[in-house]
């Protein structure tokens, strides 16, 4: 979890131990949990939520550390990302199409270097003209077959 006041960190679980302690009667009140996760709450339970606090600023701005769609990949993400790919020797896409640039842009770069590109995804991907290697299957079926084949 990132706070997006002060930008400290904090382990998932943390956060989960903490909402809970603050929420003890919230547990098992969903009236319905969707296949995507999502839940539906009555509406006195939601009322009655108690959001914790940053332990370091005392906020209540927290996310997950993870990028959103639609929100810009931290520059020292991506630097990092850049220089992983100098030292590799290839870069495999596993279940992606690519649509977004923070992903595709990657690939672009690695195509570029002169570094071979393995794309796993049913379907086609905006990196599919920079893919050295193409593997048109489901995710799940690809791996299955891997790792089959490997036993």
């Amino acid at each position: 979890m990132i706070c997006l006041e002060c930008l400290g960190t904090s382990p998932r679980e943390e956060l989960d131990r903490r909402l809970r302690e603050a929420n003890p009667v919230f547990e098992g009140k969903a009236t319905r949990i969707n296949p995507d996760g999502d839940v539906e709450l009555p509406d006195e339970v939601v009322t009655d939520f108690r959001l914790v606090p940053c332990t370091g600023c005392e906020s209540s701005l927290l996310k997950p550390d993870v990028v959103f769609f639609g929100e810009n990949v931290p520059k020292t993400r991506v630097e990092r990302c850049y220089r992983l790919i100098d030292e590799a020797r290839a870069v495999l896409v596993l279940g992606s199409s690519l649509t977004v640039m923070s992903g595709f842009r990657f690939v672009r770069y690695a195509a570029k270097a002169g570094k071979q590109v393995l794309i796993v995804n049913q379907g086609v991907t905006r990196g599919d003209t920079y893919a050295s290697h193409r593997v048109n299957l489901p995710l799940g079926q690809a791996l299955t077959d891997l790792v089959a084949r490997l036993n």
